[in-house]
């Protein structure tokens, strides 16, 4: 799979906002009755997540996600290394109140 088919694949996947679309980036805004479908395009391509939910972030998830914001306890990381650099997918549920999830995908 390309990157251009995981964004494909994601595009599938009713989103409730695209926040930004761009030949490296791209972010969009996913109820949380999507997550499993999401969760599966992103696994097809990444493999396990670096950082699942619940657990701590660890050196490595930090150092893919510091620069894009942080990865929190709460908070899914998928990472794609490659020979320059690595693509990142990073999950941010909206807090327990809302039902709704950020995805922010970066091509490395």
């Amino acid at each position: 799979m390309t990157f251009e088919e995981l964004v494909a694949g994601i595009k599938k996947i009713p989103c409730k906002e695209v926040r930004a679309q761009a030949e490296h980036y791209f972010e969009v805004v996913v109820d949380q009755e999507h997550f499993e479908a999401l969760n599966t395009v992103l696994h097809t391509y990444f493999g396990p997540a670096l950082k699942p939910k619940g657990t701590a972030p660890t050196g490595d998830s930090n150092r893919y996600s510091d620069k894009y914001g942080g990865i929190r306890r709460d908070q899914i990381l998928y990472v794609h290394p490659k020979d320059k650099g690595a693509d990142v997918a990073l999950l941010w549920p909206w807090g327990s109140s809302s039902s709704r999830v950020t995805l922010k995908l970066v091509r490395g």
